[in-house]
């Protein structure tokens, strides 16, 4: 995602034709063996398309092999990724 696309949301739906209804943005806190795993599941499951972005392999490699190592950390927490809920309506023709 572009950086300050969350940010430039209503005016991107304004000139979408659209209106924004609803917004809301949520995480969670989950175990760190269960959180990391998750973290470094979705990085693996990303790594090609990232290379072909331009992203070295080993880097995201590198960062697979760090996340799962955490999971025995001593962390008592994780969060999970922060999600937007977001609502868009288009307007009636008047």
């Amino acid at each position: 995602m572009p950086r300050g696309a969350i940010e430039d949301l209503p005016r991107s739906a304004r000139e979408a034709g659209l209106d924004i209804a609803e917004a809301d943005g949520f995480f969670c806190t989950q175990d760190p063996e269960l959180g990391f795993e998750i973290h470094a599941g979705s990085l693996a499951a990303a790594r090609d398309r990232a290379v072909e972005a331009g992203i070295a392999a080993e880097m995201i490699d590198d960062l697979v092999v760090r996340l799962r190592a955490a999971k025995t950390g001593g962390y008592e927490w994780v969060t999970s990724p922060f999600l937007l809920d977001l609502v868009l309506r288009k307007p009636k023709a008047m």
